[in-house]
């Protein structure tokens, strides 16, 4: 029934709304024709036509208002339309809703009346004569504060639209200038801004394509709303899914974003071939007419009729307007059945199906009529726009073809994510079987020697030991951060922050030394390509003293001060640790511990390599409201040659960061980084909830 009752309101809307930019009649001090206001008759251009073999047996000929050019995309945004035309049209629209809602106190009426609206103001060209069509003006007769909530966010996902569709016509070489770049236009578009002169507006608009001359009111309108549209792209992105969402939440049983969900879940369903059948979850969220519209099984239309004496008689008339209705509805067609024959096959269903929710699909293999326009790009130089919202008379045409090509790719996609699964898990199961116990015994036995000169090496032994280990942990989190089990992946990262002192606890200051160790062991023991280039970046540097002081008062020293003595051996690292970081303690040898090592490890690394080691060098942790912060902030070198291959270690780092901060809630990036003043910052943060106990 509230189909029935916004069809029929819309009807009369649509109407009128043609009627204002598509008829020849009389009005108050005057005579509308084609859009445009004529105060005498004799103004207005007229045409004979012909129209056929009258009574008389001759052809009838009578003189009719010439048609404009371009009549068959006849819209607001059409030259022809004068604009007190246009806006006397914004203002029918607005005592349109106006009424119905004081009529109409039903919130999910008037949030799909409302819905309604706004896609037909937006498809029929009124944004780009009148700007846009704000809700405090169409809210006159709403009470209900959830319901004016509700249809604010409705807006914001129409601007959005609006936003994407400028978006679009930028890529399609909407600027014809070359050296009009993308630079050059924001830089125009940022004085306009600031001191709304038109003249600044007036040379962004001046550089338009001829061949888009019709969408020169769209871009104009557009840029006069920058601001907001701009601001909504940074808070939700490209897609709908988050807006959506929002509108769930203020009133789950409001129909309208339910009905958008149900469409995105039948394109899911159509491109999985019948695998993804969501869209029956909308079964009871919406009424059987509303469904039925979602899921493309019959259209918007207000055409009704019944039988008299055996003749079929139009109760209520189908809209006459190219405009459409207004009502967002799925139209699909299945080219020769092909794909719901594949469908079927792949569901293992019976040509019938009567016991799954895809029959409500399968069936639908008649070709239905749009109606509004389908759209595609190409038509904007003939002087047509698309729909705002997309949603607006979808038109799904999938060929067995594609969706099989689509089956393929994702069978391919499957298959590389199982290769890669299968190659993590034979190196995980190889190594993490080599024991180093050979290793272990050795070097406990040379600690038992009296001689001090095997004493060093059992302990140079016993390091070794302790990095193959190490080495095993990062392979087990590698291979859950693989398998995607990062339920586990944290819970062993959690598990290893300790609630209160204990004798294996360690803070954040001796893994900032085991990591400062590590990398020392790799800069003076190893001889390989990778350690030679490293040692290649220190200037001046004598590394068999410094080898030889580093085994002698840290390696094998019993008492040490590790970070004392790389300031003095190496170059000044200063270490900054917050109050919140110095009372965090980690479990030693274990997942976290290990992985901020690494980080720390990688940190150092890259320091070594682009960092200019004469200026203070600085490792701090600090904390904030929602996360742990780790930054580090160096001079950069006046020459850094292959930057590129620093990253991909912290890289790798950063991805456990990334799973575990998203257990958390986190989902932007841990990592960013910066240059300013010739100092380049790295910081990483991680969760809060991690380290509460």
């Amino acid at each position: 029934m509230k189909l029935k009752i916004i069809l029929r309101q819309m009807y009369e809307i649509t109407e009128t709304l043609h009627r204002y930019v598509n008829s020849f009649c009389d009005v108050k001090d005057g005579y509308l024709c084609y859009g445009k206001f004529y105060q005498n008759m004799e103004d207005i251009e007229f045409e004979e036509i012909c129209s056929g073999m009258g009574g008389t047996g001759e052809i009838e000929k009578y003189m009719v208002p010439k048609v404009p050019a371009n009549a068959e995309a006849m819209d607001f945004r059409h030259k022809n339309v004068d604009l007190e035309i246009a806006q006397a049209a914004k203002e029918y629209i607005i005592n349109c809703v106006n009424k119905f809602c004081k009529e109409y106190q039903d919130g999910d009426m008037q949030t799909l009346f409302i819905g309604c609206i706004l896609n037909l103001y937006y498809s029929s060209g009124l944004f780009d004569r009148t700007g846009c069509l704000c809700v405090e003006d169409i809210a006159e007769g709403i009470t209900d504060a959830v319901t004016i909530q509700y249809i604010g966010v409705m807006e914001k996902l129409m601007m959005k639209e609006v936003f994407s569709y400028f978006q679009y016509l930028r890529g399609e070489q909407l600027f014809t200038d070359e050296k009009f770049t993308d630079e050059k236009i924001n830089r125009v578009l940022d004085l306009y801004l600031k001191e709304k002169k038109e003249e600044y507006l007036d040379e962004i608009l001046g550089q338009i394509n001829p061949d888009f001359e019709d969408v020169y009111g769209f871009v104009k309108e557009v840029i006069k709303g920058w601001e907001k549209f701009d601001l909504l792209k940074q808070k939700y992105g490209e897609a709908n899914s988050d807006l959506l969402l929002e509108l769930c939440d203020i009133n789950p049983e409001y129909q309208y974003a339910n009905l958008l969900l149900c469409m995105d879940s039948v394109e899911d369903y159509i491109n999985s071939k019948g695998e993804n059948d969501g869209f029956a979850l909308y079964i009871d969220k919406l009424d059987e007419d509303i469904f039925n519209l979602g899921i493309g099984k019959e259209k918007p239309s207000t055409y009704e009729c019944k039988s008299i004496d055996g003749r079929i008689v139009t109760t209520h008339p189908m809209a006459f307007s190219a405009f459409g209705y207004g009502f967002p509805f799925m139209e699909y067609y299945d080219r020769y059945e092909r794909l719901r024959n594949l469908v079927d096959k792949e569901r293992g269903c019976p040509p019938v199906c009567q016991d799954c929710p895809c029959e409500r699909l399968c069936n639908l293999v008649d070709k239905r009529g749009s109606e509004g326009r389908k759209i595609s790009g190409s038509d904007i130089k003939s002087g047509v726009c698309s729909y705002y919202p997309k949603k607006v008379g979808i038109h799904i045409d999938d060929s067995a073809k594609l969706a099989l090509g689509l089956a393929k790719a994702i069978r391919d996609k499957e298959k590389a994510i199982y290769e890669k699964k299968r190659v993590i898990q034979q190196f995980s199961h190889t190594y993490m079987n080599m024991r180093a116990t050979s290793l272990y015994n050795i070097a406990t036995e040379l600690l038992k020697n009296e001689d001090k000169v095997y004493r060093n090496y059992g302990r140079k032994l016993l390091y070794e030991y302790s990095v193959k280990k190490n080495l095993t942990k990062d392979v087990e989190m590698l291979k859950l951060r693989f398998e995607d089990n990062v339920q586990e992946l944290y819970k062993r990262i959690a598990d290893s922050i300790l609630s209160k002192e204990q004798p294996d606890g360690v803070h954040i200051e001796k893994l900032v030394d085991d990591a400062i160790i590590r990398c020392m062991v790799t800069l003076v023991h190893d001889g390989g390509f990778h350690a030679k280039k490293l040692r290649a970046r220190f200037e001046n540097f004598d590394w068999i003293e410094i080898r030889n002081n580093f085994e002698n008062e840290v390696l094998l020293a019993d008492n040490k001060n590790v970070r004392e003595w790389f300031r003095h051996n190496m170059f000044d690292l200063e270490c900054l640790v917050s109050d919140k970081w110095k009372g965090i303690l980690f479990e030693e040898d274990s997942y976290a511990a290990l992985l901020f090592i690494d980080i720390i490890s990688e940190l150092l690394t890259n320091i070594f390599k682009y960092a200019d080691k004469s200026r203070t060098i600085t490792l701090e942790f600090r904390d904030e409201e929602d996360c742990m912060l780790l930054a580090a902030r160096n001079y950069m070198k006046d020459k850094v040659e292959d930057k590129k291959e620093g990253g991909y270690g912290l890289e790798a780092e950063t991805e456990v960061v990334r799973a575990v901060n998203e257990i958390s809630g986190m989902k932007e990036s841990p990592i960013k980084t910066r240059i300013e003043n010739g100092v380049f910052t790295v910081e990483l943060r991680i969760a809060m909830r991690l380290f509460k106990r």
